[in-house]
């Protein structure tokens, strides 16, 4: 049997009926590219914001790994050898400032490694995956949270858990694309692969907290209390790391 055809009107034929042929391969390669196309609409502000953040963030993570070492190294001092402009009492605001500050360096290595695995993997299917799918998720759990929509949990409880943990399932896979393929380029070199997991750590320990629900008293304190220190702008850095927690695009 020949392709199914459709009637369509032109005026350059005289108001005959002329026959199109309805490529069924064609409608379905539009349909498969239909969540790229709309994610691709979606994502570009913030690939170009990202673009023009991440040389900044890969400075100031750096900067701040270095600061979260030193932090970590007054803990083991004697408060009598601290230096006199540091305070004992605030160790625990010190450790989450420089942890949220070092956690840009591993947000950084998060977006290689995303940027990489939608190469591999083409920009439909990519688009699927690490955009549209985590753009659905985001919705259907704020909407469950904050009851926009009346979800039964008995009935869309599978759907739930997968809107949960798909986005922290896709930083986790580009964190470890990322640090895969470095170690690759540098020929699997044990010092280089310990230190690219090192510089991870920090977004790890930070995303685990914040988006995750990871329930560690030295994390939970030391964010209490960095929040509280910060005042009035608590609310700009939560939505800051916000935008930094978020997988895809």
């Amino acid at each position: 049997m020949g392709e199914p055809v459709a009637r369509s009107r032109y005026p350059e034929s005289g108001g005959r009926e002329e026959p199109v042929a309805v490529n069924r391969k064609t409608t379905a390669r539009l349909i498969l590219e239909s969540p790229k196309v709309a994610a691709d609409g979606v994502v570009t502000v913030r690939t170009r914001v990202n673009g023009m953040i991440r040389p900044v963030a890969r400075v100031l993570g750096t900067g701040g790994f270095v600061a979260l070492l030193l932090v970590l190294a007054l803990r083991l001092l004697p408060e009598e050898h601290w230096p006199g402009f540091l305070d004992p009492d605030h160790w625990s605001f010190y450790f989450g400032l420089s942890l949220a500050v070092a956690s840009l360096l591993g947000w950084t290595f998060m977006l290689e490694g995303l940027v990489a695995l939608r190469e591999r993997t083409g920009w439909t299917i990519g688009g699927w995956l690490f955009v549209f799918f985590p753009v659905v998720c985001a919705l259907i759990t704020a909407s469950h949270a904050h009851d926009w929509i009346a979800w039964d949990e008995a009935r869309f409880g599978l759907l739930l858990g997968l809107a949960r943990w798909y986005p922290p399932a896709v930083v986790g896979t580009c964190l470890f694309a990322f640090w895969y393929l470095d170690a690759q380029k540098h020929d699997g070199k044990g010092s280089r692969t310990a230190l690219t997991a090192a510089l991870i750590t920090p977004y790890v320990l930070l995303f685990g907290t914040l988006a995750v629900g990871f329930r560690v008293e030295l994390l939970e304190e030391s964010w209490e209390d960095t929040l509280y220190a910060l005042g009035n702008w608590a609310l700009a850095v939560q939505i800051a790391l916000a935008f930094f927690a978020a997988g895809g695009a």
